[in-house]
């Protein structure tokens, strides 16, 4: 390994297990040993590095410093089969939120360890200079982001390293934090709508949409249905709907159901409408249950079962969905499906009115 490679390797460790100025002067033996071994790390002297985190790992067998801190200095000692070793066991005990990096590290290890080139730090002694200072630009730029809480930072290291040694961590990081954005986004669409600024909403909710948040396009899906904010385009609602669905949202699986049902930018199909309040019912939307129940209640897109129609209709009604209670009432009404019996259509009726549906308030 060259020295430059080694230093930063060992400086990107050191940036793993954390800042080394910060630590209480009431620190345990075994914390004091941590600060020193990061000190020698960034100093790149590998083999006092070692006998530091050995030396923690007496102390304390069951924490996950000491082993990293040996691990990175056998590696670049070129004892690769026991730095693999060390760094397996510092991934076992580290925090969720260390174990990617040092899984990076184990990863180029294992790669040098079998007399492969590593993308970034671990470079065997054939490596020529200029393939060096590609894996030190990786490792460079890696150490500039890997604390980073902006997406971009991450898509432009994948755009130039795409299957580099730390390409898992980036798209990992990167996928977590554009999540994040788009709830957020989503959350701002939400209290435009809320305030009537259906324009200001829409566009939150494209932007949620394209970022992964189902909500996202379920709603701006509904601004569609309804004209508020942008123009009332059916298809456009039913396509944002199906977007919403394939990430397994239930409500929008229910929603694109209930287009099919009525035929409402899309040909009207109950198969296809029984095939997504089925999703949407499995999913947990107490709405697809009772659209569902709906279809086995009148036999339309699925054989007539009143039985399994009364038994969708309770699960929605559990659910908190107001008109699956109603239909659950309506069925012990007439003795459909179930036994006919005045008093659960009344305690059913009752449910219906609690949950908001006023039409059914004292029956």
């Amino acid at each position: 390994m060259n020295t430059l490679a080694a230093r930063s390797l060992l400086f990107f460790l050191a940036c793993v297990l954390g800042d080394s100025t910060s630590f209480a002067q009431t620190a345990s033996s075994y914390d004091t040993l941590i600060q020193q071994g990061k000190l020698e790390l960034k100093a790149g002297n590998a083999d006092q590095a070692l006998r530091v985190g050995q030396s923690a790992e007496k102390i304390e067998a069951e924490r996950w410093e000491g082993y990293a801190l040996a691990g990175g200095a056998l590696m670049n000692l070129g004892r690769y089969e026991e730095a693999i070793d060390a760094l397996t066991k510092a991934i076992g005990s580290a925090p969720e939120n260390k174990r990617p990096a040092l899984e990076d590290l184990r990863r180029a290890c294992a790669r040098a360890e079998s007399g492969e080139t590593s993308k970034a730090g671990t470079v065997p002694p054939s490596t020529t200079s200029s393939s060096s200072q590609v894996m030190q630009a990786e490792l460079v730029l890696w150490m500039s982001i890997e604390s980073s809480s902006n997406a971009a930072d991450y898509q432009r290291y994948l755009a130039q390293y795409p299957e580099g040694t730390f390409a898992r961590a980036a798209k990992s990081r990167m996928n977590s934090l554009l999540k994040s954005d788009a709830t957020n986004d989503w959350a701002l669409g939400w209290d435009e709508e809320r305030a009537s600024n259906y324009s200001a909403a829409a566009s939150h909710y494209q932007h949620a949409c394209d970022g992964g948040e189902p909500r996202g396009c379920r709603y701006l899906g509904t601004l569609f249905l309804n004209g508020q904010g942008v123009g009332q385009d059916d298809g456009r609602a039913a396509g944002l709907y199906k977007k919403g669905c394939d990430m397994r949202e239930g409500t929008s699986c229910a929603n694109l159901a209930f287009m099919y049902d009525k035929g409402r930018g899309v040909g009207m199909d109950y198969t296809r409408a029984v095939e997504y309040y089925k999703e949407g019912c499995d999913d947990g939307e107490p709405m697809g249950c009772a659209g569902l129940g709906t279809k086995y209640r009148d036999g339309k897109g699925v054989k007539q079962d009143t039985v399994q129609a009364a038994q969708l209709f309770k699960k929605s009604c559990d659910g908190g969905y107001s008109f699956g209670c109603r239909f659950a009432a309506m069925l012990y009404e007439n003795g459909a499906g179930v036994d006919h019996d005045e008093t659960l259509a009344r305690q059913y009726y009752a449910r219906a009115c609690s949950l908001g549906d006023s039409a059914n308030c004292g029956k």
